[in-house]
């Protein structure tokens, strides 16, 4: 069963298209910016705040499974 799982998981990540598109707002945004000032810095500045809103949920979960592990540990809780 775990086998059948791994081939169909396998074979849908093969036949994914890659995405090349952006939502409409960030792309107005960047061009408006490029067309006005003649310079790149609004992408960078962009692609920093991505950067930030993707990694702040990975953050605050690893806190929460650090003082959860913490916690079953000082109760004696059995962990492998």
């Amino acid at each position: 069963m775990k086998k059948k799982i791994f081939l169909f998981t396998s074979l849908l990540i093969l036949w994914i298209k890659k995405a090349e598109s952006q939502c409409s707002m960030c792309r107005t945004n960047i061009e408006t910016h490029i067309t006005e000032h003649n310079t790149t810095e609004v992408g960078e500045n962009l692609n920093a705040g991505i950067l930030y809103l993707l990694s702040t949920p990975y953050i605050l979960i690893g806190i929460v499974a650090y003082l959860w592990y913490k916690r079953a540990k000082r109760e004696g809780y059995k962990i492998k």
